[in-house]
C-alpha cells in the first residue's frame, strides 16, 4: 500500500549537494542559486548540520521551524509551494 501522507526528507546540511558544482562557483550576492527541493524528490526540509555562509532561495512544500532559521540567518529566503 502507498502511505499518501509520505514525505522524504532532506537536512539543510545536505541542501548545497542538490545545487551543480558551477552555480555553487558562480553564487554571488547578485546571482543567488535558487533550490527547488520539490523537484529533487523531497517533501521536507528539517534543520540538522550547518550552512555556509552564502544566500539562496529554497522552494519546498514544508519546513521544519529550525531549517527556517537556519536559512533566513545566512540571508537566504523560503518560499513554499503547493
Amino acid at each position: 500500500t502507498q502511505n499518501k501522507f509520505h514525505r522524504p526528507i532532506v537536512n539543510v546540511e545536505t541542501l548545497w549537494n542538490l545545487v551543480s558544482e558551477q552555480t555553487r562557483a558562480n553564487a554571488s550576492e547578485t546571482n543567488i542559486p535558487v533550490i527547488d527541493a520539490k523537484r529533487a524528490g523531497f517533501g521536507k526540509v528539517l534543520g540538522k548540520g550547518k550552512l555556509p555562509n552564502k544566500p539562496f532561495v529554497l522552494k519546498t512544500r514544508f519546513i521544519s521551524r529550525k531549517a527556517e532559521q537556519k536559512i533566513n540567518a545566512v540571508g537566504g529566503k523560503v518560499e513554499l509551494i503547493a
